[in-house]
C-alpha cells in the first residue's frame, strides 16, 4: 500500500484526501459517441 509509512489519523487523512481528490466524473459514452457522429454527419465531414 503506498500509505504503509503512515499510521492512524495520519493515515486516514492521507487515504481521504486521494480519494477527494481522485473522483472521476461517469461519462455516457454510448451518448457521447452518438453526439459526435450526428455532428459528423451534419457537417458531412470529420470535425477534429
Amino acid at each position: 500500500m503506498k500509505w504503509s509509512f503512515a499510521e492512524g489519523d495520519e493515515r486516514q487523512a492521507m487515504l481521504m484526501g486521494a480519494k477527494r481528490f481522485t473522483k472521476a466524473t461517469n461519462l455516457n459514452t454510448a451518448e457521447r459517441r452518438k453526439a459526435i457522429a450526428k455532428k459528423m454527419i451534419a457537417e458531412g465531414k470529420y470535425c477534429y
